[in-house]
């Protein structure tokens, strides 16, 4: 028939198209990154498995990602104290037992920041590396643990972002360190927690409140945006707002005390519902100040109602039972750390009167992490001042800067460790020499090289090849536990 084409033509046609197809492809993916305006695009290699190309990149620093906007001023007199803690933290040697170390040796032979050299892998031995002076802090961490959870309630406190919230590292830990030195229950937890979903033991339910956290305190109202701490939320309420707290396993909140912590800077009432049948009433006293609420008793569920409430500000409820020890997750998903300096010293000290911060970890910069970023100078003269700051509000804790993990990179089709991830974790212990204070290789911890991807693969990792579930939380808690240990069971 007129216009049929035979089978060998159509053959013809399909292969010269798809010659021509893969031609494109290869054409595509020879042209390199480039910006267009304000929009960078990538290289488009479909070809990954058999073509490699290895990118020049325009020298990016971390100056040039972090996001500050969020931040608020600090007060002149805090910013020159923490200038002159800064300037008395720096170590010109260091403490005795660290300087044939090679964590020692790595740093304290770097000659500025810009360009930070590798650390071996050998060289981590699971350990906390401790920078204070003649180790003070390892002496210290001792004392709690072993005298002092003995006759009150000593307090762990994790600030970090979404590496671990809800939980997720926090768990495991607190089981291990309470199995060892006493305390049972789930220490501090905040009025209207955002991601109260993902603890696994503790089922949260609020109405009426609104949330304001450390990276939005310019959308707080003006009179409640100096009510922040080192805690980040705050929980601003509507008259008859409510809270409810209960165990997802319906076996009770495994605690004998509690202690309702807030601000009432006006006429306030609060009921409170506990066990679902016994009721009470308060009066809330009138005060510029921090104040608790102390509940005894076995509280297996706690209803929080206020049915006057003017000038109100919710912080959090601290679940305990008995003397020992107590992990509190403080974690603000998206939070760099940077923003801590804006909180108020006095009220940080009030919160730390309440809630006692006897050894402070902070997980941080995850949020400034930028796969093909190799300059962080610029944060960690930002870190620093977050550390003394923390030491300024804090100055007897024990503190313990907690480096990045793992994350991986898609490299042309291939999971890798990002290029970025030694230079902050090198970023973050020089930190924590230059500050005296402790130090843990997560990114150690989690295996080193290429670890992220494992973890995937096991099922123990979120596919964004950045994030842990609650088996590498298991995995971390595992061996940070094991240090500690190290270090009481030397004692």
């Amino acid at each position: 028939m007129k216009g049929f084409k035979n089978s060998d033509d159509q053959s013809s046609v399909i292969l010269l198209s798809t010659i021509i197809i893969v031609l494109v492809f290869v054409i595509i993916s020879y042209i390199p990154p480039f910006t267009l305006g304000s929009v960078k695009v990538r290289r488009v290699n479909a070809f990954s498995d058999f073509i490699k190309f290895k990118d020049s990149t325009e020298t990016v620093t971390s100056k040039d990602i972090i996001d500050t906007s969020f931040m608020v001023e600090v007060p002149k007199d805090i910013a020159l104290q923490i200038a002159e803690l800064s300037s008395a933290a720096t170590l010109e040697i260091a403490p005795a037992g660290m300087q044939d170390t090679a964590a020692y040796k790595t740093a304290n032979g770097r000659k500025s920041r810009s360009g930070y050299s590798a650390r071996s892998d050998s060289a981590w031995n699971g350990l906390l590396e401790d920078y204070s002076a003649n180790c003070r802090m390892t002496a210290k961490l001792a004392e709690l643990l072993l005298n002092d959870s003995r006759r009150r309630c000593v307090h762990m406190s994790f600030f970090g972002d979404s590496f671990i919230e809800g939980d997720i590292l926090t768990a495991t830990l607190r089981e291990r360190l309470q199995d060892a030195y006493g305390g049972h229950g789930l220490g501090y937890i905040p009025f209207n927690d955002p991601r109260a979903n993902n603890r696994p033991i503790i089922e949260q339910t609020a109405s009426g409140w609104t949330c304001y956290s450390l990276l939005k305190m310019k959308n707080a109202p003006e009179r409640n945006r100096e009510d922040f701490a080192v805690n980040g939320y705050i929980s601003i309420p509507a008259k008859g707002a409510r809270a409810v707290f209960k165990s997802r396993d319906g076996k009770g909140l495994d605690c004998t005390a509690a202690n309702i912590i807030f601000k009432n800077r006006s006429a306030a009432q609060m009921d409170l519902i506990i066990n679902g049948q016994d009721s009470l009433h308060y009066d809330l006293e009138i005060s510029d100040d921090i104040q608790t609420l102390p509940l005894s008793g076995n509280i297996r569920s706690l209803e929080v109602q206020l049915p006057v409430c003017d000038d109100f500000v919710g912080y959090g409820i601290e679940f305990m039972g008995g003397n020992g020890i107590y992990i509190d997750n403080f974690a603000l998903r998206s939070h760099s750390g940077l923003n801590l300096v804006s909180t108020s010293k006095v009220l940080n000290q009030q919160f730390g009167d309440v809630v006692s911060q006897d050894i402070i970890v902070l997980e941080y910069g995850l949020n400034v992490l930028q796969k093909n970023v190799t300059d962080y100078s610029f944060y960690a003269s930002k870190l620093k001042n977050v550390v003394n700051f923390v030491h300024l509000c804090f100055p007897e804790s024990v503190i313990i800067v907690m480096s990045v993990g793992d994350v991986g990179w898609n490299n042309d089709g291939t999971v890798v460790t990002a290029p970025a991830v030694r230079p902050m974790v090198a970023c973050q212990r020089e930190t924590s020499m230059e500050c005296g204070v402790m130090f843990w290789d997560t990114f150690q911890a989690m295996g080193g090289e290429g670890s992220m991807k494992e973890l995937v693969n096991n099922g123990w990792a979120a596919k964004d090849f950045t994030h842990i579930r609650f088996e590498g939380g298991r995995l971390l808690s595992d061996k940070m536990a094991a240090g500690i240990f190290d270090i009481t069971e030397k004692k």
